[in-house]
Order: C-alpha cells, then structure tokens, then sequence
C-alpha cells in the first residue's frame, strides 16, 4: 500500500521538483541584482549602516584602504562584517592613484609599496583577498593585467547618467567591472535615476555595480551616501526577489 501511495505521488512530487530545479538554474544563468561596495576606511559607520540594513540580508563588499593605520578596534569592526557574510577586498596600502605612480615611477614599485603590504597586512586579519577597487578609478589594461596575477576581481569606475545601452556599471561576465557612485555630491546621482537603473536591472535580468565611501544619516559634505539611501536599494532588492552579490561572487556567475 506505501509503495502504491508513493508511486500515485510520482505525478505531483515530479513537475514541482523539475520546476524548482528550473528556477535555480534560471537564477544562476540569468542573475540579477546589485553589488554594493564601499571605499576607504569607514568601519565605525559600515557596522552602524550593517545593524540597519541586516534585516534585509543584505551583502556589500567593503573596499579598504590604509589598512597600515586602522587601530585594532577598527580591524575588529572589519572582522564583524567578515563574519556577517561580507566581503573584505583590497583598495590599496596607500590609496595611491595606480596611473599617476606607475608614471613617476614603475609598475614594480607600484606592486612592491601599494600592493604586496596591503596583501601581507590584510590577510592577517582576513579571509584572502581577492578582489581589488582601483582608488580614484585610475587603471589601464596594463596595469590590470598585472594585477590579475594578485586578484580575480577588479573594479574600476564610470560616470554620468547614460542611456541603459551604454551602461558600464554592469557584469558583463567580466573580472573587470566598473561601479557607479551613489554618494549623494555626484551630479548624475538622483534617486530618479537610481530607480531607472533598478528597473533596468529587474526588467533584463542583469548586476548592477554601485560604489560608496561613508554612510551618514545626514549628508553633511561629499563621499558620502545618505543611510534612506541605502535602505531604498535593500527594500527594492528584496520586494523584487533579486539578489545581494560581493564581487568575490562574480567568480561563480556563469
């Protein structure tokens, strides 16, 4: 009788089992979403920004730089968002502008003072580091091919409010990508536009990059993005059924 009872169930157990498998082959093969990633070395303001948006599982990639003089206190704040499910990446030893440097000096160097101690201070601390945001944006493909030799994942930066064919602040399959400012003083920054691109985003199943430094609940000057800011991105990733990536993720997109 159980094994004429499972048997009848066949019909119904089967079509939702190859629906389900569908839909996960459907959100790896056709993502969508947003990577939110932050520059610089704001780790008292990321923890109080993560407490906030936590209820929306979220997930960012946190940009660090000057690691060489971040107090214990800091590091351990770091390491909360670590363990949280974020990612830590690199954004360089100096915060050194890579094309300038190289200019005036060689790409050797550049590796020896801005790349290596980064490296060997942060995975002190951290998981290993794989992903690299270009201070300033400053990059040339000779300096990334160097760099891919340190990193999987590198991003650059765009600006200006575009036309949705022309967007360089998406994955393109890709380990270079670009990300967009979303700190409140960039002139192409509106919450109209940033609405336009979630749209975009939903609508033609692609990852949008965006990239921050401090998060206030008050703008009070530049490089810096308002919290409401923030928690509107998280509130339409969620009620749209998209998801959060790090770009450490983007290494397991197809």
């Amino acid at each position: 009788m159980k094994g004429f009872q499972i048997l009848f169930m066949l019909p119904i157990f089967i079509p939702i089992l190859l629906n389900s498998c569908k839909k996960n082959e459907e959100s790896q093969t056709n993502p969508r979403g947003v990577i939110l990633t932050f520059d610089d070395n704001h780790a008292k303001d990321w923890v109080w920004a993560d407490s906030i948006l936590s209820v929306y599982n979220w997930k960012a990639t946190f940009c660090i730089s000057h690691i060489g003089n971040m107090s214990s206190k800091d590091i351990s704040l770091l390491k909360s968002l670590e363990n949280n499910g974020h990612e830590i990446a690199g954004h360089g030893y100096l915060h050194v502008n890579a094309v300038d440097f190289i200019g005036e000096n060689d790409i050797s160097t550049y590796i020896d003072e801005e790349i290596t101690p980064m490296l060997d201070s942060m995975e002190q601390y951290f998981d290993p580091i794989i992903s690299f945001a270009y201070p300033y944006g400053s990059r040339s493909l000779d300096i990334d091919s160097v760099l891919f030799n340190y990193f999987h994942v590198l991003r650059g930066t765009t600006y200006g409010r575009v036309n949705s064919s022309e967007l360089k602040c998406v994955y393109n399959s890709s380990p270079l990508v670009f990300g967009l400012g979303i700190d409140s003083h960039y002139s192409h920054f509106s919450m109209t536009y940033l609405t336009e691109l979630l749209d975009y985003a939903r609508e033609n199943q692609i990852i949008l990059i965006f990239y921050s430094h401090d998060v206030v609940s008050q703008v009070t000057g530049p490089y810096q993005t308002n919290i409401s800011t923030l928690e509107y991105i998280c509130q339409y990733i969620t009620e749209n059924h998209m998801t959060f990536y790090s770009l450490s993720d983007l290494i397991n997109i197809e």
